[in-house]
Parts: structure tokens; C-alpha cells; sequence
């Protein structure tokens, strides 16, 4: 008898009840330990990131960034009339949530909505149109965030996320440059959870 068999046969009885039993509650124990797990990988990688935390909106980089920088990439672009029609065409209720993603414009993401334009089948992929002067800007609504949720706690409670915008911005003279409506792009509306 090898020492695993011998661990577990003194613990799980060998018939009856008491087997089914200790089976059963062996199961539990596993299972809450993996789920208790993966909560703390979750938070953990929140922690992680490359982010700035407001009570209405998460605003994660995929690039390191300064949060400064992070804050007058946002500025610019809440400035512009084309961003406030659209994110004022999307959403009538005052406590709707946010996460948005900075990132390189020709950077694209399987997990992030956005639009793509020199790239088909690629799951990450740096692009032909890849420019260090010009970012990305995607805000999407965090659907299923709970209405009292601020900060770190809107990308831990958000189910899904609902694409509504992308807006490009130069970052040495701060304007945006295009701005996109993501609302009804063909296959983004089924995006899983925040990528965080």
C-alpha cells in the first residue's frame, strides 16, 4: 500500500454512511478552498493593476502609467461634445458604473470592445498603425456592478461589461482625435467580465 492510500484510508471509512459521509464533506473542504482561491487571485490581481479608482468609474491602463497621466487622458476626453452625446445617449440612470481601458491605439485585445481595423483573427496584436503619440481611450458601462460599488469594488462586482465608446487622443497636444460609437459593433456586445 502506497502512503496517499494509506493517508486516505485512515481518514475516509472504508462502506456505508460514514464513507458517503466523509467523501461529501471532503468535497466540500476542496471545493471551498478553490473558490476562496480564486476570490484572492481576483483581488490580488486588482491590486496589481495599472489603475485609478473613482467612485463611479475604474480606469485601468494596460500600460504603465502615471496616474496623473491616467487623469488628463480622461479629462481631455470627457471635455469633448461627441464623447458627452454618447455617453449621454447611453445611460439615463445617474449610478451607472464605469471601467474604461487606456491603451496603445494600435494595440488591440480580445477582451477589451473595440474597434479593429487592421486585424481579423488575432487574439493580441500589435498593429501596423501602432503610434506612442496617440492612446485609446474605451469606456464601457460595468453592467451588473452593484449601485453602492466605489472604486476597486465596481470591477469586483461587475458582471459583464457593455461597450459604449472609443475615443483616440493625442497625447502631446491632449485633443481626441476620433471618437467611435461601440454600441452596435457586431459581436463586442458579448464581451465577459472586466479585464483587470
Amino acid at each position: 500500500m502506497r502512503f496517499p492510500d494509506m493517508a486516505i484510508a485512515r481518514i475516509i471509512p472504508r462502506a456505508g454512511v460514514k464513507r458517503v459521509a466523509a467523501i461529501f464533506g471532503l468535497y466540500l473542504v476542496v471545493s471551498a478552498s478553490a473558490v476562496g482561491s480564486a476570490y484572492l487571485l481576483k483581488v490580488w490581481s486588482v491590486n496589481q493593476i495599472y489603475a485609478r479608482f473613482t467612485d463611479d468609474a475604474v480606469l485601468i491602463s494596460i500600460t504603465r502609467v502615471t496616474e496623473d497621466s491616467l487623469s488628463s487622458i480622461v479629462d481631455n476626453v470627457l471635455r469633448n461634445e461627441e464623447v458627452k452625446r454618447l455617453m449621454m445617449s447611453n445611460s439615463t440612470d445617474v449610478s451607472t458604473k464605469y471601467v474604461s481601458y487606456v491603451l496603445p491605439a494600435g494595440y488591440y485585445a480580445l477582451e477589451i470592445p473595440m474597434v479593429h481595423e487592421d486585424v481579423v483573427d488575432r487574439l493580441h496584436f500589435l498593429g501596423a498603425s501602432h503610434d506612442r503619440r496617440t492612446c485609446r481611450l474605451i469606456i464601457t458601462e460595468a453592467a451588473g456592478a452593484d449601485r453602492q460599488a466605489k472604486g476597486k469594488e465596481i470591477l469586483l462586482s461587475a458582471v459583464r461589461k457593455v461597450p459604449i465608446l472609443e475615443a483616440w487622443v493625442d497625447l502631446r497636444s491632449g485633443e481626441v482625435t476620433r471618437v467611435e460609437s461601440l454600441a452596435n459593433q457586431a459581436g463586442i456586445s458579448r464581451m465577459p467580465g472586466p479585464m483587470f
